[in-house]
């Protein structure tokens, strides 16, 4: 299994969702975990650049990523100068896509619906419609 490589623009989007997604419930535990421990890394990584440290700072003021294109090349920097690091970030975002694909993949949700009168109905999941309720009464 081949993983995805994040560039840095990338992996700065993740670290941004633990800011913004903080106590919206859209995300699992793990996940807001992962992007956590990837905005940390990046933050203290950082903290030495002023331009960077600001955007950042902005950012978890804000909660918006519209600062996030000024912390790019610094990070991309970083991310070049030090394997280990990189290696770290990498290891973060892909377990946090794997969270996401997970959380996206369990789909608990029931869908019931009590047709009467000859009624029928439709229900519709962003990838699912079923069709309930054609009643045939023969005679």
């Amino acid at each position: 299994m081949t993983l995805e490589v994040f560039t840095a623009a990338k992996i700065l989007e993740i670290a941004v969702t633990a800011v913004i997604e903080t106590g919206a419930g859209k995300l699992t535990e793990k996940a807001l975990e992962r992007a956590k421990q990837l905005w940390q890394k990046i933050g203290d990584r950082l903290k030495g650049e002023p331009t960077a440290n600001a955007a950042l700072m902005k950012v978890e003021s804000d909660r918006s990523g519209a600062e996030l294109e000024q912390v790019v090349p610094f990070l991309q920097v970083e991310m070049i100068k030090d394997k280990q690091f990189d290696q770290e970030l990498q290891t973060l975002a892909q377990q946090f896509n794997q969270e996401i694909n997970i959380s996206n993949t369990q789909d608990n949700t029931v869908m019931n619906q009590d047709n009467r009168d000859k009624a029928k109905g439709f229900q519709v999941k962003a990838n699912q419609v079923e069709h309930i309720g054609d009643n045939i009464n023969p005679g």
